[in-house]
C-alpha cells in the first residue's frame, strides 16, 4: 500500500509530460494505473497537490542529475557540454505546454520551479562561469552574475508565453537556440575549440 502514493506520482508525471497538466484529469489518472478514483483521492485532495508533488520529485531529481554534473565534469567546457545535452534531452521527453501551464494555472508548483533555478540552477551556473574564465574558456571581461540573472529572466520570460506563443514556437527549439547563443557569447577561441570536440565526439554536431 506504501507505494501507491508514488505509483501515483509517476504515472501523473508520465501523463503530464506527454499531454500537458490541463488536459489530464484525476479520472485520466486513475484509470490509467487501472485504479478508482476514489483511492486516489486517499492519497491527494485534489490535482494541485499532485501537480506539486510531480514538480518537487522532478526538481530533486534534476538537482541529483546537476550536481553529479558538476562533482564529474572535467573543466567548465564539459559542465556546459553535459548541461547542454540533458537540458536537450529533458526538452524531448516534455509536452512544450508543461512550463507555460506550470506558470499560469499552478503558482505553487511554478514558485518550487523559480526557488530551484535561483538556489541550484543560478549559483552552479555562476559557478561554472568564474570556473571557466580562470581556466580560458569563457571570455574574461564577462560579469557571471549578470549573464546568469539575464539568462534566468529570459527563462522566465519564455514560460510566460507571449513572446514566443506556444502555438507558433517550438519551446524546445527556442530553448535550444537561446542556449547557443548564450555559449557562442561567452567563449573564447579555446574554449569554442573545446566545446565542439565535446560535441563532435558523440553527434557530429558544432554549435
Amino acid at each position: 500500500m506504501h507505494d501507491i502514493p508514488d505509483k501515483i506520482i509517476q504515472e501523473a508525471a508520465s501523463l503530464f509530460l506527454k499531454y500537458g497538466i490541463k488536459s489530464v484529469t484525476m479520472d485520466d489518472i486513475s484509470s490509467s494505473l487501472g485504479i478508482s478514483k476514489k483511492t486516489v483521492y486517499q492519497y491527494f485532495h485534489d490535482k494541485k497537490e499532485i501537480v506539486n508533488r510531480v514538480a518537487k520529485n522532478h526538481l530533486e531529481n534534476e538537482k541529483k542529475i546537476f550536481e553529479e554534473i558538476h562533482s564529474n565534469a572535467e573543466n567548465a567546457i564539459d559542465k556546459l557540454y553535459r548541461h547542454s545535452i540533458f537540458m536537450r534531452e529533458s526538452f524531448e521527453k516534455m509536452n512544450p505546454v508543461v512550463i507555460y501551464e506550470l506558470k499560469k494555472y499552478y503558482k505553487d508548483a511554478w514558485q518550487l520551479f523559480l526557488e530551484y533555478k535561483k538556489n541550484v540552477f543560478s549559483k552552479r551556473m555562476i559557478e561554472t562561469l568564474r570556473e571557466g574564465i580562470n581556466q580560458g574558456y569563457f571570455r574574461k571581461n564577462i560579469d557571471p552574475e549578470i549573464l546568469i540573472n539575464l539568462r534566468f529572466e529570459i527563462m522566465q520570460m519564455i514560460a510566460d508565453g507571449r513572446l514566443f506563443p506556444p502555438d507558433k514556437y517550438d519551446f524546445r527549439e527556442v530553448q535550444i537556440q537561446l542556449f547557443d547563443h548564450f555559449i557562442h557569447g561567452i567563449l573564447t577561441e579555446k574554449g569554442h575549440v573545446l566545446m565542439n570536440n565535446y560535441f563532435k565526439s558523440v553527434q557530429n554536431h558544432e554549435i
